[in-house]
This record gives structure tokens, C-alpha cells and sequence, in this order.
């Protein structure tokens, strides 16, 4: 179903097909999301590894992945 419905990758101008993605939660399931289509999406190898540097959420009127920085807490004194 989520092969079907995204085709390729759906990070950042990704076009990798959808046979060399991986499906993975957007919202992380530690984190509230649930396993399930609406909750799932496509990654190329290279954009899953994004997702160590980027918080991705849901756009709430489009639901697709936002990607923002994370920023790293400050160091402890």
C-alpha cells in the first residue's frame, strides 16, 4: 500500500523507486506514532540516515513530511 501510494522516496526531491526504499514511521512510534499507512512513508537509504539530523513531522493540511534541523542541546556546565 505505501509502495503503491508514494512510488519513490519521500525525502527532498528523492526519485529513488520505491523497491530501494524503505518503509519507515514519520512520526516515530517512541514518540506517539502509530505502525500504519497513514503513518508510513518511503525512504531511500540515504534520507532514513537523515533522519539522525532532522526532526520529521507531519505537514497537518498536506501530511506530508516536514524536515527541520535538530539542534543540539547546549553543553552541560
Amino acid at each position: 500500500m505505501i509502495k503503491t501510494r508514494d512510488r519513490t522516496g519521500t525525502g527532498p526531491g528523492c526519485e529513488i523507486a520505491a523497491d530501494d526504499c524503505e518503509i519507515d514511521h514519520i512520526i516515530e512510534w517512541q514518540h506517539g506514532g502509530d505502525t500504519s499507512a497513514h503513518n508510513g512513508n518511503l525512504k531511500c537509504p540515504w534520507h532514513h540516515s537523515w533522519k539522525h539530523l532532522y526532526t520529521i513531522t507531519k505537514h497537518p493540511k498536506t501530511g506530508k513530511p516536514v524536515w527541520r534541523l535538530k539542534t543540539k542541546p547546549p553543553p552541560q556546565k
